[in-house]
């Protein structure tokens, strides 16, 4: 179980608990794969930069989704839980 407390933690687990319950099947498909790709690529971006081993990715996927609950917010915009 090394890997449940070095690679994959509590608060990972907690994340997408939340986030799996938080909304409609199709809208959590399309915004897990959407956060996954952005965590990816800013993880590959700071690795030429930095020269950490792990990636943050329930950090990364959070920022995703305040990006996308701010543009939410813009007049005009569909709710995310209409799908």
């Amino acid at each position: 179980m090394k890997f449940l407390n070095v690679s994959f933690g509590l608060g990972d687990v907690l994340f997408f608990y939340a986030f799996a319950l938080g909304f409609p099947t199709v809208t959590f498909l399309i915004l897990f794969v959407s956060s996954i790709i952005f965590s990816l690529m800013v993880s590959l971006i700071q690795k030429k930069k930095n020269k950490a081993n792990g990636i943050p990715l329930a950090g990364l996927m959070s920022l995703f989704l305040v990006f996308v609950f701010s543009i939410e917010f813009l007049p005009n915009q569909p709710s995310l839980y209409n799908f």
